[in-house]
């Protein structure tokens, strides 16, 4: 550093939640963030007197399901030559190779029902997943190639990034505890730990940290174990096909993640390779957000948590991206069926408890903390008003399937990603002018009032006097992550037939019909096949009854689901 004023750099980690085919919505967050810091980084080259000085930078990276994918994908992208995809012109001329747009609007096809639906995967006479999944594998494949490589890494990511997703262990890391002194088998008690961490991190003068895989983006890399992870953390389950990851055992046993696994057994890993099978890392912790901190704290030094959540002294922050933010639920009927509801009310029982947060955690995570900022999502219809949380996504529906129904949803949320990141980081992202952080004071001291004027907001907060009396008084902020264009001039949504929100006719839902009889059929049949005594009457029934009624079924859902959603018409 030559300026001894100079603070030092101010690190943010992204924590990225989970959300099915809505990690367009991530992916456009993403995009705009990697645009906005490579103009940053321009701008301090060309015009230094008129941008803010100070240093952002981000050595964390982590999530969950679509949050993990796009954690790992992006870190293939920061080593790219990033075009951002700001209209649905340049999505046209180069959509192909922004890595983020093509992995999640683009996907194989517009229409991912048709893939999905396909039988090939049946051929074997096995059920991997209620939906073929194959065409995952083929994203995969080009997700971890190097198409296009700059000379030099993408501004503001750390040297030694590091990145992580999470995973769902099927089989479980076996561990025991001895409950009495007499030394049988049956005094210990042996426990099952599912909540698993695919590690990944880049390769720097600085070296790695003992147990995190080496995230090689060199030509020569094999990088199938990213791919693996990928997969392995988007593996929805019982839809998609659960994945197999190996991992040497080497690096199993030096991760300091699983130190209180490995205490009680010191041989869980194995002598070479640690193999399991994984299904969505959300099922278990869907915003790792605890584990974003841990490694922001290492970094920085900071772990006092008044410090961490100061605006005056905090050198670090963490920002969430979760496109299903938490929202109440409303009151449901008690007199639950046994079918109809008590099923899915358990299985949803069971999976909220697992993403139970700790306390600090609840508590770090309070809005009034300068620690944690969360981008998710929000619609301003042409109608009025605005419209937040999953219901502003247009692959929000079906449980955030939707957007593998329509090219237009995925686009949609992608846009969407977009605007919200450049609303948020002009808005939002903030620290407090008069609070004197030494980050923000640094960046700003050179620029004069009229420039400070340009990147300034200012919001209104309650505050009590010297009397006790609340009073309400104007407060200056200035962003962390300085935006240059003027608000209002991009990102956009894109135009549907003069709308700003995707819409689709309900004929072509009817129009899978027959895919989707026919595929229920064939999963009916090899389900026969694993229980021959009742193979005859599945047979006749798949044909004759079940077929009919357990894909209209399917279908009636799907178009319900749609329908509440506000995305699909009847013409």
């Amino acid at each position: 550093m030559t300026d001894k004023k100079n603070p030092g750099t101010f690190q943010v980690g992204l924590c990225m939640a989970g959300a099915v085919s809505a990690g367009a919505y991530t992916a456009g967050v993403m995009d705009y963030l990697l645009e906005v810091l490579g103009e940053w980084e321009e701008r301090k080259r060309t015009d230094p007197e008129n941008t803010p000085r100070h240093d952002v930078e981000i050595p964390v990276m982590g999530g969950a399901s679509a949050g993990g994918m796009t954690a790992l994908i992006s870190g293939i992208a920061i080593h790219e030559n990033h075009r951002p995809i700001r209209t649905r012109e340049d999505a046209q001329r180069f959509g192909g190779e922004n890595k983020l747009y093509h992995t999640w609007v683009n996907l194989t096809r517009d229409d991912m029902l048709e893939a999905m639906l396909d039988r090939s995967d049946l051929e074997d006479r096995n059920i991997y997943s209620i939906l073929n999944s194959s065409f995952i594998d083929e994203i995969a494949g080009e997700v971890v190639k190097v198409k296009n490589p700059s000379e030099r890494r993408h501004a503001g990511f750390a040297e030694n990034l590091k990145l992580f997703a999470t995973l769902s262990n099927l089989e479980g890391m076996k561990y025991s505890a001895e409950l009495t002194d007499r030394g049988t088998s049956l005094s210990r008690y042996v426990m099952s730990s599912h909540n698993d961490y695919a590690c990944f991190q880049l390769e720097s003068p600085k070296g790695r940290e003992p147990g995190w895989i080496k995230f090689d983006i060199s030509p020569e890399a094999d990088r199938s174990l990213i791919a693996q992870a990928a997969m392995a953390t988007g593996a929805f389950p019982v839809g998609l096909r659960n994945r197999k990851v190996a991992r040497k055992s080497a690096d199993m046993n030096e991760n300091k993640w699983f130190d209180g696994i490995r205490r009680h057994n010191s041989s869980v890993f194995g002598k070479d390779f640690y193999t399991a099978h994984f299904v969505d890392g959300g099922m278990i912790n869907n915003e790792p957000f605890d584990r974003v901190r841990e490694i922001l704290n290492d970094v920085t030094g900071q772990i006092d948590e008044d410090v961490i959540h100061n605006y005056s002294r905090t050198n670090s922050t963490v920002l969430m991206i979760d496109p299903f933010p938490s929202e109440p639920e409303k009151a449901g009927d008690q007199n639950r069926s046994l079918l109809a509801n008590s099923i899915s009310a358990t299985l949803g029982a069971m999976v909220g408890h697992l993403r139970i947060k700790p306390a600090t955690l609840l508590d770090a995570m309070k809005s009034d903390r300068a620690g944690q900022y969360l981008i998710s999502p929000i619609r301003y219809p042409k109608s009025g008003g605005a419209i937040e949380g999953k219901k502003a996504l247009a692959c929000g529906s079906l449980s955030g399937f939707a957007g593998f129904i329509h090219r237009h949803f995925r686009e949609h949320d992608f846009f969407l990603g977009r605007a919200n990141c450049e609303r948020f980081l002009r808005r939002y992202f903030t620290m407090p002018e008069d609070a004197g952080n030494p980050f923000i004071d640094y960046g700003y001291a050179h620029l004069t009032e009229a420039r400070r004027l340009k990147y300034r907001t200012v919001s209104s907060t309650t505050q009590k006097d010297e009397a006790g009396n609340e009073v309400e008084r104007e407060v200056n902020h200035l962003p962390i992550i300085p935006i240059f264009s003027t608000e209002g001039d991009a990102p956009y949504i894109p135009s549907y037939e003069g709308r700003n929100w995707p819409r689709m006719e309900e004929k072509f839902i009817d129009k899978k019909k027959r895919a989707l009889k026919r595929r229920v059929g064939r999963v009916l049949i090899v389900m026969a096949d694993l229980a021959p005594f009742w193979q005859f009457l599945l047979w006749i029934g798949n044909h004759a009854i079940l077929r009919r009624k357990i894909g209209q079924a399917i279908l009636d859902k799907v178009k319900d689901d749609l329908r509440e959603w506000g995305i699909m018409e009847k013409k």
